[in-house]
């Protein structure tokens, strides 16, 4: 049951008032008693706690709890949708104590390969704070091999763990345009399961080899060491690769290898799906810019072929495993 909710203050001539509902799937209003408006004013966005569910002619009545603000300004309203699908902002301090308490691995354990000699490289949008996958193509006799890692959070989150259980509560990391509420502590969000350059971090990696027409000829899937050895951005890989920019390839010669040989191994990955029927999905994405507590904008990310680079990258390791496990 709905138990507290945010939205707009109404305030009647009587001292109190009503609130009219954030969420559009709420029919209804909720009236306030003058003694639990909280003084707050006729506009505000406020949460109201629910006292009492009401009956079918009569509606629910409830009380201020919060007041949030002026419900125009952007701010208040990410405060809204926090407060509204209760997520929670803070962690607990025993979650925060047993993160601090991890340490970064420092050598390959006999269960893992060691892939750091291996020029993975993440790529992603100039704002991302955390990097969770990298790659690496290398070219065989036999056509290419790629690997697809992902930092292995196993490694540091043991099943029951207070760290566990409070990211089983969160389910997930949210975005917002001003934050991130991440569901692991920024000790490792950020941090030790953050494939960051030239830095040892434990992975999972799946290891694909395709022929020259690219076929997939074999998976293995395996726990790893890596070494990220750049942090490429999709506008640096597009300059390098598919604008084939003088400069900026001058100035990245040791990548050039490796990402031209994840270009053609890529644009034969779409090739073969375009002719097995694949549908190509290429849904806009808002970035929404703010100003001074106000939406300035909302415009079209930009997306360009390294966008389809990463994506091809990816496809193949979650067809490969869900081929696997069937």
């Amino acid at each position: 049951a709905v138990t507290s909710l945010c939205g707009i203050f109404n305030l009647n001539s009587g001292g109190g008032g009503y609130l009219s509902p954030d969420d559009d799937r709420l029919p209804y209003t909720v009236s306030i008693r003058r003694q639990d408006t909280m003084n707050a004013e006729n506009g505000m966005a406020v949460l109201v706690e629910i006292i009492d569910y009401g009956t079918e002619r009569q509606g629910p009545s409830g009380r201020v709890v919060e007041i949030l603000g002026d419900a125009r300004d952007a701010g208040v309203q990410i405060k809204m949708a926090i407060r509204q699908h209760n997520l929670r902002q803070q962690f607990p301090p025993e979650v925060l104590a047993e993160a601090a308490g991890l340490q970064a691995v420092s050598e390959c354990e006999p269960d893992r390969v060691d892939l750091r000699h291996l020029h993975h490289v993440t790529i992603d949008g100039e704002t991302a704070r955390d990097f969770d996958d990298a790659i690496c193509v290398e070219a065989t006799a036999e056509g290419y091999t790629l690997y697809v890692s992902i930092a292995d959070v196993s490694h540091y989150v043991q099943v029951g763990s207070t760290i566990d259980r409070e990211a089983y509560l969160r389910g997930t990391s949210v975005y917002l345009p001003d934050r991130v509420l991440p569901m692991l502590p920024e000790r490792l969000s950020n941090d030790l399961c953050s494939l960051v350059p030239d830095a040892d971090r434990p992975a999972f990696t799946a290891i694909l080899r395709f022929d020259h027409q690219g076929r997939r000829t074999s998976e293995r899937y395996q726990k790893s060491l890596i070494r990220s050895h750049k942090r490429c951005t999709y506008t640096l890989v597009n300059h390098l690769l598919f604008e084939q920019d003088a400069a900026t390839r001058a100035a990245h010669v040791d990548l050039l290898p490796m990402l031209e040989q994840a270009r053609d191994l890529t644009a034969l990955l779409r090739q073969r799906r375009s002719e097995r029927g694949s549908l190509e999905f290429n849904i806009p994405e808002p970035e929404v810019r703010l100003e001074g507590g106000r939406v300035a904008a909302i415009h079209l990310a930009e997306r360009n072929q390294a966008h389809q680079l990463i994506e091809d990258c990816m496809l193949a390791p979650n067809e490969a495993v869900a081929e696997t496990l069937d």
